[in-house]
């Protein structure tokens, strides 16, 4: 069919303008057995014979689907790398129940679920929605002890020092000993704390100053918004002793930005 339609000029509505109009065939039934398919359209198979084959193809434009009884479902597609399947609830576009699309800019594709997007995931222009396949509460501890920056011993201290990430949560187990050169001690983490008055992280910790083994516990200090542990040999943050051996240990956790 190809038809070329022009209204006239005048004031009023047009319900409908189509090339092809069909209304549901009205069967009266008087079989003694079942209609195994009754359709307004039947379309048996689709040809393979094409580079592009399709049982119903539309050129340009939305194909859209609804009927009674169930939700509008909507394609689209352009050629800016922008398509969209879309499934409507009664309350219209703004109501969409399921939403899969590239947006009109390339860094946008999401997923949204519910009426009018409560739900909406965007992946960082990747539409690549995947699943964690192992288990983070098994993950292995991760050795840092020669990334990490130490103060307050000479030469090179032994230096154990490991830790684990699940999710923002950092866990922190270390050994530090070695031959004292200052009276501070401190050493960096892969990873700075969050910057909240409320993430301050102390700990005790085990410690020798001055070749001496203490038999009361020293002091960690994690400040807001920092990547270095402070370490002292008591709760007012005394200092250490710049000679002999010095050795610390201890484990803490923190919430890393």
């Amino acid at each position: 069919l190809s038809n070329k339609i022009t209204t006239q000029t005048a004031t009023g509505n047009i319900g409908s303008i189509c090339q092809l109009f069909l209304t549901e065939p009205d069967i009266t039934d008087n079989l003694n057995g079942d209609i195994t398919m009754a359709a307004t359209i039947h379309i048996h198979d689709a040809p393979t014979e094409g580079v592009t084959n399709a049982a119903l193809y539309v050129g340009t434009g939305n194909l859209i689907l609804n009927g009674a009884g169930i939700s509008d479902f909507r394609t689209g597609v352009t050629d800016g790398d922008y398509i969209q399947f879309l499934a409507i609830d009664d309350d219209g576009a703004a109501g969409a129940t399921l939403e899969v699309a590239r947006m009109f800019s390339a860094n946008d594709p999401y997923l949204s679920m519910g009426g009018s997007q409560e739900f909406k995931f965007y992946n960082s222009g990747v539409a690549d929605f995947g699943a964690i396949q192992s288990d983070i509460y098994t993950v292995a501890w991760t050795d840092y002890g020669a990334t990490s920056t130490v103060v307050g011993w000479s030469g090179t201290p032994t230096k154990n020092i490991y830790y684990k990430k699940v999710g923002n949560l950092v866990f922190v187990n270390f050994y530090i000993s070695g031959t004292s050169d200052d009276t501070m001690a401190t050493f960096t983490l892969p990873y700075t704390s969050v910057n909240d008055t409320s993430a301050r992280v102390y700990t005790s910790i085990r410690f020798k100053d001055n070749n001496v083994q203490s038999t009361v516990s020293g002091q960690m200090y994690l400040a807001p918004n920092s990547a270095t542990a402070a370490l002292y040999t008591d709760w007012a943050a005394e200092v250490w002793t710049p000679a002999n051996t010095k050795e610390v240990m201890g484990q803490f956790w923190f919430e890393a930005q």
